[in-house]
């Protein structure tokens, strides 16, 4: 039901594995095409983060911390707001 934003969160963050995202989405047998959008997702604000910062390390350190920590954030809220409204719509 997450799938993409697992994947995207995982390449996302710079301390979750992207090996194991792999192996997961494999073994669930995740559709190449949602586990490609899902990496594509989560890879591009990386190269961008990298291109844009990558003059000034210690910079670049904490803004992929943040971009990282923002994801997950992010995604919590997501699935959060999700798990909300289908309650909602089981109790009408």
């Amino acid at each position: 039901e997450y799938g993409i934003g697992a994947v995207a969160l995982f390449r996302l963050s710079p301390f979750l594995s992207n090996d194991t995202i792999s192996f997961v989405a494999g073994m669930v047998k995740m559709r190449f095409w949602r586990f490609l959008v899902g990496t594509l997702a989560g890879i591009a604000p990386l190269a961008i983060a990298l291109a844009v910062f990558s003059e000034s390390p210690d910079q670049l350190k904490s803004t992929l911390i943040w971009i990282g920590v923002g994801g997950i954030a992010l995604y919590g809220v997501y699935i959060w707001l999700d798990r909300r409204v289908v309650k909602k719509e089981d109790s009408e």
